[in-house]
């Protein structure tokens, strides 16, 4: 392992649980640089970057704020991807590992759940040799298996499929690109349903500023227009906790001069909780302990104490009622006219 840059400010820093935004993103690199990956961590300020397509760049750069996916396989040349953490992050991780050199996932320390973020890169349906599109779809589907069901997933990379607006299942927004999947959607659509998995950056409205709106590639050739193929999913369960989702293009820009390739899908995540009320429990009479007989007498001429108290409390609230009625009655003359 090597040195890493690392991020100076870190967001939401001396916060507390209750108040902290976790902010996440996927970027395609389409190839991995130092420069790179100092601009991931020192001025894109997300605290969690699912980096993919990294050209087998990545394993000499891991480190603590890094965690990468194995080496690629032989025939495949742009695989490889990878977590880049803020400090934040990096400091809520327990464990992380890969499957291949496809599949990355780091678990951090929540304050109300555990979460588990895993990032993919999925082959093309048109590749001719392996790794193919079904195979890491079969790998995710056995690794999200493995997960405890207390745990929060979340599962974000470019998936090149499409997802289309007529899933059922409530797996997909309203705000997807496309009406229809492609059959790589159809099988993550299947594998979605399967873990109980939301793709919420389908759910989300884009800017009004956003020309491409919720587009997140663009290819080279004018006639293919710009797709949806990258996504963030979370468990159902956790659906609300998603504040936001947009795409920025402005890590595209800086790698490429342009707007081109692979746009940065973000999100924020924040889990809200309601705030717990102490209830104050009813005090039981215990009966059993009038059995005895000192007990017995006490309770008695306790008893008689508080009757005879409350006698004369209304006695002199009958008192004190008879001297005002007969304060306001009108005074008679007794003088003869």
């Amino acid at each position: 392992m090597t040195d890493c840059p690392i991020a100076d400010k870190v967001p939401n820093s001396g916060r507390s649980w209750r108040e902290l935004v976790l902010s996440l993103a996927a970027w395609n690199t389409c190839g991995l640089s130092a420069e790179r990956l100092q601009h991931v961590l020192d001025d894109l300020k997300q605290d969690v970057t699912v980096l993919s397509e990294l050209h087998g760049a990545h394993t000499s750069r891991a480190c603590s704020q890094f965690v990468t996916c194995g080496d690629p396989e032989a025939g495949d040349p742009a695989a490889g991807v990878g977590i880049a953490l803020s400090k934040r992050a990096a400091g809520l991780v327990f464990d992380s590992g890969y499957i291949g050199s496809r599949i990355v996932w780091v678990k951090m320390r929540g304050w109300m759940c555990d979460v588990c973020v895993i990032g993919v890169y999925i082959p093309h349906r048109f590749r001719k040799r392996a790794p193919f599109q079904q195979d890491t779809l079969e790998q995710l589907r056995l690794f999200a298996d493995s997960l405890p069901p207390s745990m929060c997933r979340v599962i974000l990379g470019d998936f090149n499929c499409k997802i289309g607006r007529k899933e059922t299942g409530q797996i997909c927004g309203k705000y997807s690109m496309h009406e229809e999947s492609c059959i790589g959607g159809l099988q993550l659509g299947d594998l979605m349903r399967e873990q109980d998995l939301v793709a919420t950056s389908t759910m989300f409205r884009p800017r009004k500023s956003l020309a491409l709106g919720s587009a997140t590639y663009i290819n080279s050739r004018k006639v293919q227009k710009a797709t949806q193929i990258d996504y963030i999913m979370i468990s159902g369960r956790w659906k609300s906790a998603v504040q936001s989702s947009y795409v920025r293009w402005g890590p595209s820009i800086h790698r490429f001069g342009w707007r081109y390739d692979h746009g940065m899908l973000c999100t924020k995540l924040k889990f809200k909780v309601k705030s717990r009320t102490e209830v104050e429990k009813e005090r039981q009479t215990n009966w059993e302990e009038l059995r005895l007989e000192g007990m017995r007498n006490e309770f008695e001429a306790a008893y008689r104490r508080a009757q005879a108290k409350m006698l004369q409390r209304r006695a002199a609230e009958g008192a004190e009622v008879a001297s005002n009625v007969w304060r306001t009655l009108p005074i008679q003359s007794t003088r003869q006219n």
